[in-house]
């Protein structure tokens, strides 16, 4: 646990407060809608990862693509 929190702060190091909000939020919602709907296990990561990655490609994170 202590190594996944410190990628995270190294990933979104010098990120405004609304960014990482907006990163938060939308994996939330996504993940909120997917399980109300009905998805299942694999939709549900499919959908969720696929969100994470769309908001990180739009703030242009190379290592993400």
């Amino acid at each position: 646990m202590e190594k996944f929190r410190e990628v995270f702060k190294n990933e979104v190091y010098g990120w405004r407060k609304a960014e990482v909000f907006w990163l938060a939020f939308t994996t939330i919602a996504i993940t909120a809608l997917s399980i109300i709907m009905g998805d299942t296990a694999i939709g549900i990561i499919a959908s969720t990862t696929g969100v994470i990655c769309v908001v990180l490609t739009g703030k242009a994170l190379g290592s993400r693509h």
